[in-house]
């Protein structure tokens, strides 16, 4: 983004005014009373105009920055709407940027969604459930010897500590929990030794947000930083515990936590072991994804990527799935949107944007060989059959199915192939989260219908193809699987050996 002194100037005014409106209020005092609000107006969102959750975050942490400790101030409810007032009268660089240029809509919006939804999204049994299939299932032998040697602790216990203290915070109003409540406690899910480490990782001290937010700002750059202040995702993305003093601790955003819960593995191994953990963990990833479609699609229609490579040395997908009519490609790329921000060229050099693009190269060079009758003597003469494909991430990517994103990022990073290749899917291929699969596959379980009709359906609707992402197209009674649900509670049964403990960890939890 360009430096314009007016929107800099308009963006420091919109610091200096936050500043002077949260430096008076203590952050042990300020972040209970607005956490007790964010986690309220999670289940009201007819509250969300009165109480934006993305603002209030932002202010718990902002308010830890500039606190001065000579203030000690009551924060009353007409104190805390004229913060949000601030917040809400600000039109902010990020906006002014996008909202200018002609094809400025939908990165504005990606923007938006990164600043907003992400503290929306629930996590419930499909989140534990995969949580464990994918972790404490799955086959890491370098991350587990590392993350026990570093951490002192196993995945295993992980989860376990994780869920205890959620189950925990559950059951009462304000999210505050000691841990001398576990040290204390005459049945030990874990060593105390483990909760120790569990609140060092994952908990901070408001003394240590300015640091933290400085170090931010280093890596994105002081005019960027300021420039995308509130769409920063910050601390608490990390570090969801704020520590309040010496015994005691606020979960400031209970579905930040069970994220944390259910992603922390990943996010701490990908960051401190990238390449024998980027290694195990994308085969477990597909191995999970097998296990998904088979919960879901006989196990006569799905091909796995060693079944194809016995007829080819080119690029292949990991599943192709065949039925009467058509065929639906898959392939898996463990990956997220690793950014701080959403610029126009941190989404093009992105690493996803590079994964993402090899995996339509790869998609492509299926279809052309099913095409060309290269896997005739697997899956039969398939020339007349339509074909649909994804690309599956493990987080999910905004907007990534979008014209714009996929002409100013996907494009420019294909290498063995052009546009007008894979142009020539009857429908392009659709990039989908693991929770978007998950979706998917539940869908047409229950509602009966192809998966080709589900991407006709989706994209040739004009009301779905603008920005809707494919999450907000289903519309389910109820979107729990229940082999995921299942996986949870059995593995908790045999981690768990005291029936009460059973009670107040797993049942609360979910």
């Amino acid at each position: 983004m360009e430096v314009d002194f007016s929107i800099k100037h308009k963006a420091d005014r919109f610091r200096e005014i936050l500043e002077s409106l949260l430096k008076n209020y203590q952050p042990q005092y300020y972040a209970v009373v607005v956490s007790n609000i964010l986690n309220d107006v999670f289940n009201k969102r007819e509250q969300f105009g009165r109480y934006p959750p993305h603002f209030l975050l932002h202010s718990i942490q902002s308010n830890c920055v500039y606190y001065r400790s000579n203030r000690s101030q009551e924060l009353s409810e007409k104190k805390l709407q004229k913060i949000l007032n601030h917040y809400r009268q600000y039109f902010d660089p990020v906006a002014m940027h996008f909202l200018e240029k002609d094809d400025g809509l939908t990165p504005f919006f990606i923007n938006m969604f990164r600043q907003q939804f992400f503290l929306q999204w629930g996590h419930g049994s499909n989140s534990l459930g995969r949580m464990i299939m994918l972790f404490n299932l799955g086959k890491y032998p370098k991350s587990k010897a590392f993350f026990v040697k570093r951490y002192g602790m196993s995945f295993d216990q992980w989860l376990l500590t994780g869920s205890a203290i959620h189950a925990y915070i559950s059951k009462k109003k304000q999210q505050t929990i000691s841990p001398l409540y576990y040290f204390n406690s005459d049945e030990k899910i874990v060593p105390d030794s483990v909760i120790d480490s569990f609140f060092e990782i994952n908990s901070i001290l408001s003394t240590e947000i300015k640091n933290y937010h400085e170090k931010i700002e280093e890596k994105v750059g002081q005019s960027h930083s300021l420039f995308y202040d509130t769409y920063l995702q910050g601390v608490f993305v990390e570090k969801p515990i704020l520590q309040l003093n010496e015994i005691e601790y606020l979960v400031v955003h209970k579905e930040l936590f069970l994220r944390k819960i259910t992603e922390g593995i990943f996010d701490i191994c990908k960051k401190e072991l990238p390449s024998d953990f980027g290694v195990e963990f994308g085969e477990n990833f597909e191995r999970y994804i097998e296990k998904l479609l088979l919960n879901f699609i006989p196990k006569t229609k799905v091909f796995k990527e060693n079944q194809l490579r016995q007829y080819t040395s080119e690029k292949i997908c990991d599943f192709m799935v065949v039925f009467e009519d058509y065929i639906y490609l898959i392939e898996s790329k463990g990956v997220e949107y690793s950014a701080h921000i959403a610029s126009e060229n941190a989404m093009k050099q992105d690493n996803s944007t590079r994964k993402i693009s090899t995996g339509f190269e790869q998609l492509y060079s299926v279809k052309e060989m099913i095409n060309s009758g290269t896997f005739a003597s697997l899956i039969g003469e398939s020339e007349h059959k339509k074909i649909i494909a994804s690309v599956i991430t493990y987080k999910q990517i905004i907007a990534a199915n979008t014209d714009w994103y996929y002409e100013k990022n996907i494009v420019p990073s294909l290498k063995k192939i052009n546009s007008e290749k894979v142009e020539s899917f009857q429908y392009r291929p659709q990039i989908l989260s693991i929770i978007e699969l998950e979706l998917l596959l539940k869908y047409c379980n229950d509602t009966n219908k192809s998966y080709l009709d589900v991407f006709k359906e989706r994209l040739e609707d004009n009301n779905h193809v603008l920005m809707g992402e494919w999450y907000n197209f289903f519309k389910l009674k109820t979107d729990g699987i229940p082999f995921l649900a299942n996986t949870f509670k059995d593995y908790f049964d045999k981690l768990l050996s005291s029936v009460s403990l059973k009670d107040n960890y797993i049942i609360e939890t979910i």
